[in-house]
């Protein structure tokens, strides 16, 4: 295959893949609503483990109120998806009115202070196990942040996973997510900058040039051996009488006999050969004539799919 008709396929390859994208992209959506509770960092209040004197105790109450281990939890709780929660009146789109998680067995909440609110909600601590939210509206982004002090007589290290929720759904269409941050800054990328819009496009985009790059790579890697061992084969039985055939065909121009004879992938006329012509026709073809050549192109095209494989798996991951 020449290097034309491969910049034809890529450039056919990347049209394709520009149309579906714009489809995708334009076609309705249908959005999961998305409640995102998220621990964003967690600090012992009664860490004394470093302590190696014996003869030193220590005592700790918290607001009069006698404990053993207390941790501060600081928690947000935001609405992640395209969706408003309506909490109340006609079109509301909870399943419940009041929205409950739970801590762990062996946890109890002892107290809770409000860091930031983005809209007017209650939340409230029942029985020292159970959280308690209800609210109005909720829009898209929109986030409040707590302080759960959550204590512990038994308990010497939170669990991964200090929350749960009921098995009873409390979302319309939609899901509660328990989210442990690490405690990293987040690391800033250039695409950051890109509206979410443009950024989803340019991502589709890609995603599905790539896809049909590995398909077309595939192809590759399926026919190239199929046309490499018809040429080896064609070479061995008719070589000799093809350049026979070039001799004779062009004896006054010795330029047309050197173009052709060594070379008959260039031609194109074979009409008057009397033997089948050089299968040069395989679409999905690198037009190897030599084990080198043919060992390159495979392992060229082996390589490129693999790497194209883990971006787009990588690129799937990071659709915003």
């Amino acid at each position: 295959m020449g290097y034309r008709r491969l910049l034809t396929i890529l450039t056919i390859i990347g049209s394709i893949a520009s149309i579906i994208a714009l489809i995708i992209i334009f076609l309705p959506k249908y959005n999961i609503a998305t409640l995102d509770i998220k621990c964003i960092s967690i600090e012992n209040l009664t860490d004394i483990e470093k302590n190696n004197e014996p003869e030193f105790t220590t005592k700790f109450q918290y607001k009069g109120q006698p404990i053993n281990r207390l941790w501060k939890v600081n928690v947000q709780l935001v609405n992640t998806s395209e969706k408003t929660f309506v909490g109340k009146g006609k079109i509301q789109n909870t399943l419940v009115d009041t929205i409950e998680f739970f801590v762990k067995p062996g946890l109890q909440i002892i107290d809770k202070k409000n860091l930031k609110s983005d809209f007017e909600h209650w939340l409230g601590i029942k029985s020292n196990y159970t959280v308690q939210l209800t609210f109005a509206q909720w829009r898209k982004l929109e986030s409040i942040e707590y302080s759960f002090y959550i204590k512990s007589d038994t308990i010497k290290l939170l669990p991964d996973e200090i929350f749960y929720q009921p098995n009873e759904r409390q979302l319309l269409d939609g899901e509660i997510r328990f989210i442990k941050s690490e405690n990293h800054s987040e690391r800033l990328l250039f695409t950051d900058f890109i509206p979410k819009q443009i950024k989803k496009s340019i991502y589709i985009i890609i995603l599905i040039f790539l896809g049909l790059m590995i398909i077309v790579f595939f192809g590759f890697l399926i026919v190239n051996p199929i046309g490499f061992s018809k040429r080896k084969s064609w070479m061995r039985k008719y070589y000799e009488s093809y350049k026979l055939y070039i001799d004779e065909k062009f004896s006054k121009n010795k330029e047309l006999i050197e173009r052709f004879k060594y070379n008959p992938e260039n031609n194109r006329d074979w009409a008057r050969f009397p033997y089948p012509k050089y299968p040069d026709d395989l679409t999905f073809d690198f037009g190897n004539k030599d084990s080198w050549s043919f060992l390159f192109a495979m392992l060229f095209s082996l390589l490129f799919l693999f790497s194209m494989i883990i971006i787009f798996v990588d690129l799937f991951q990071l659709i915003p």
